[in-house]
């Protein structure tokens, strides 16, 4: 698939449904192609192929390759000073910024619920766990990182590596949210991390629920170009296990932000898998 999002939101509607069974057949038999938004892409709404895996009923998105601008950008930080002056960030460790390209890969729609996890793994104790569901099995599961692996293992997907995670978070943006560079109003907070997650307000490429906080496959560096792996995992976004996001706690929502699994409340974390197509 050599297509990108920008061909997408320009295409016509008959070659969006050519291209949407393109990568059907690229996928294993498990994946089912779901209809079409009726609308037409617009920046705001790509309205990318999605899919439902059979076996767990979970949806996924597809996400074109690109090529992006990874780590804080000097426009971002000065749009962070904006709203906090020092702005409550680890700056080095979101630098230097550098260009990023990324392959085609399916990713899930929302991140990991309590559903999904003991459905596979069997119940689990969540009484000391965040929720943030209409009902417990709808909820991001926050877990420690041998019960992300272990569902990874049980389910055969993989967790995003950090450069994957960056790409799908800011949507093809480039500002401090998918959103734009000012903090939400009190409207648009409630849209974002609230209630049944499927339903949450998603950025422009589909995906809910991306300010929930997820593990990533990499080991944290200290900075984008410090060879020294930690043996700490990768962190993006975080900002629901601060909510409501009181002062200095927008800091986590930016689409930029990184940080070590060690600074993790409880060593507990959401997450959502991927899936690369080996034949793109």
């Amino acid at each position: 698939m050599k297509w990108s999002a920008h061909d997408w939101l320009h295409a016509s509607r008959s070659i969006r449904a050519e291209w949407q069974e393109e990568v059907s057949g690229a996928l294993p038999d498990a994946f089912r192609a779901r209809p079409l938004a009726s609308g037409a892409p617009v920046p705001h709404a790509y309205l990318l192929p999605e899919f439902t895996h059979g076996p767990t009923g979970t949806v996924w998105v597809y996400l074109p390759g690109g090529s992006y601008r990874m780590g804080l950008s000097e426009g971002e930080e000065a749009a962070a000073r904006r709203i906090e002056d020092p702005p409550p960030l680890n700056i080095e460790e979101m630098r230097p910024a550098h260009r990023v390209e990324v392959a085609p890969f399916l990713t899930m729609k929302t991140p990991v619920t309590w559903r999904l996890v003991e459905g596979c793994l069997g119940p689990r104790d969540k009484s000391q766990r965040p929720m943030f569901g209409v009902t417990e099995d709808l909820s991001p599961a926050y877990l420690t990182h041998p019960e992300i692996e272990e569902l990874s293992g049980a389910l055969g997907f993989a967790l995003p590596t950090e450069a994957q995670w960056e790409y799908m978070c800011r949507a093809d943006t480039a500002q401090l949210f998918f959103f734009g560079d000012d903090l939400p109003d009190d409207t648009l907070l409630s849209e974002l991390v609230s209630g049944d997650i499927a339903k949450n307000r998603p950025n422009p490429f589909g995906l809910a629920g991306i300010f929930v906080g997820e593990w990533c496959r990499d080991r944290f560096r200290r900075a984008y170009n410090d060879p020294a792996e930690t043996p700490d995992f990768v962190v993006r976004g975080g900002a629901s296990a601060f909510w409501p996001w009181q002062g200095s706690e927008w800091a986590y929502c930016v689409s930029a932000m990184r940080m070590p699994s060690s600074d993790l409340i409880g060593g507990l974390c959401g997450g959502r898998f991927t899936l690369e197509l080996k034949h793109s």
